[in-house]
């Protein structure tokens, strides 16, 4: 926890706006959340009834004020940690795991993103499962049961207690049969709740769905060692996005694509090599395969082509597998807590980065300067700077980047239009975005620009029915006060 005490002090950061601030379910009740997309007014296809419930709790408690929810993410990875320990015996090497755990600098932004809270319960379930499972309890499929609930990725879990189980034998187990009743339960409550629902892919965010499928394992190689390898043997290196056009399909003569490639067999094959001379690593090594797999896109398409939070729960099985490393002798020791200390200063830089969208966007741009959305996303941070000349170039670069453009890309092109003047410009940049869709954001753009034409009346709607789909919206709140305000004089 003490790793992620400055996280606290933050706000509600990228994609939190949506999914929480955004969220209408949080206004009408528990049943409404336990019904609603995990990403708010948005419907994304996924169903996260357990952090979607956890998130409501904390806009109760502590009255949608960020550092909460902030301290709530702190505790579970504390938790997390502390269960790990547990599960993996509790002897030197599992302590070991436990606090490199703590500190692990990728998929930190699990923590330090509220959004994080559904990577966050699924650990918590399935590091607990596992304690559970090698104690022969039952609870163990419960526990199995609430990692669904928590994100569709623990379908894994069973695979990595059985692989757990055949490195490392314990004397007792859970029966498979308790998983298959937890997975059957799981699926029927799914179906009856929100009927056949399935996760929208979009194209802009996983470009590999438009590729042919080598090209498109390619692509995915090549994120996973130019992206996630990376990212994991230097804490400091921050790949925050990887969308369009930044990222996807690899052509056959791309030599590091086929090194990713060639990095996820030896991944895979090291398990079964490791697993007479090192089981504990073997066993580790297994766990992070198996959960790293399914968000992996090395043979499914997700809606996500790359996102540190997802590694999150495969770095549980890493960290597992670099703890042996306490048995081997004090030069390993020391090389240990030297990679703790590292991962630890790597945190709190990024701890720092994630405090507010405007510290963490012009990060992001030049870490990925040619992601059509982290061009979207520092152009509206510089609009809000008042900036509108800068933000109006980098509008345009995000939608030559991802032609004809998206919300959140015309939408400050539109605004920053009005703001420079150009008002005819702005007005069918608006009509543009609208022909798109609409969000929080672009009816609050719109209806700033209609005020600002003294158009109130329209104003006023575009706010008001906007704020029927997001209600917990405080921008929104705002700015319909404010144009109630200006109608009254």
């Amino acid at each position: 926890m003490a790793a992620f005490a400055s996280t606290l002090s933050a706000g509600f950061v990228a994609d939190d706006h949506r999914a929480i601030e955004g969220n209408p379910a949080f206004e009408r009740g528990l049943g409404a959340v336990l019904r609603n997309d995990y990403w708010g007014a948005d419907k994304a296809g996924t169903w996260r009834p357990l952090p979607q419930a956890s998130l409501f709790a904390d806009a109760r408690l502590w009255s949608m004020r960020p550092g909460g929810f902030h301290l709530t993410n702190a505790v579970l990875h504390g938790a997390v940690c502390a269960i790990l320990v547990l599960a993996l015996g509790g002897g030197p090497a599992a302590f070991a795991a436990g606090l490199l755990a703590a500190v692990l600098a990728p998929g930190a932004e699990a923590v330090q993103a509220v959004v994080g809270r559904a990577d966050l319960l699924q650990a918590l379930f399935c590091v607990l499962g596992l304690w559970l499972h090698r104690r022969g309890s039952l609870l163990a499929a419960a526990a199995f049961f609430c990692s669904l609930l928590s994100k569709e990725s623990a379908v894994m879990a069973p695979f990595a207690y059985a692989a757990f189980d055949a490195l490392t034998p314990a004397e007792r187990r859970t029966p498979w049969a308790a998983y298959v009743v937890a997975a059957a339960a799981y699926a029927g409550l799914r179906y009856a709740v929100v009927g056949p629902m399935s996760p929208v892919v979009q194209a802009q965010m996983n470009p590999l769905v438009m590729a042919p499928l080598l090209e498109s394992m390619l692509g995915a190689g090549r994120v996973l060692l130019e992206r996630y390898g990376w990212g994991i043997v230097d804490g400091f290196r921050r790949l925050y996005d990887c969308s369009a056009r930044e990222c996807g399909p690899a052509p056959v003569s791309d030599a590091l694509a086929w090194g990713g490639l060639a990095l996820a067999l030896a991944l895979g094959a090291a398990p079964i090599i490791l697993r007479k001379r090192q089981p504990q690593v073997a066993a580790g090594l297994a766990w992070f395969v198996l959960f790293f797999l399914p968000v992996s896109n090395l043979l499914l398409r997700g809606p996500t082509l790359y996102g540190e939070r997802l590694l999150y729960v495969p770095l549980l099985g890493l960290a597992a597998a670099a703890g042996a490393a306490v048995e081997a002798g004090t030069a390993a020791r020391a090389a240990f807590a030297a990679l703790c200390v590292f991962h630890l200063c790597a945190v709190q830089l990024r701890n720092l980065e994630w405090r507010s969208d405007d510290a963490l966007y012009p990060t992001a741009v030049d870490l990925a300067p040619r992601s059509a959305r982290v061009q979207a996303n520092f152009a509206l941070v510089l609009y809000e700077r008042g900036d509108f000349a800068a933000a109006e170039e980098h509008a345009r670069l995000a939608i030559s980047l991802w032609p004809p453009g998206t919300l959140d890309s015309l939408g400050v092109l539109a605004a920053s239009l009005d703001r420079l003047g150009r008002t005819q410009e702005a007005e069918r940049t608006f009509s543009a975005a609208y022909a798109l869709g609409n969000d929080a954001i672009l009816a609050g753009q719109y209806a700033t620009f209609l005020a600002r034409q003294g158009k109130f009346e329209a104003a006023l709607q575009v706010v008001q029915r906007e704020r029927a789909r997001s209600p917990a919206d405080k921008r929104l709140r705002a700015l319909e006060k404010q144009i109630v305000a200006d109608v009254s004089r």
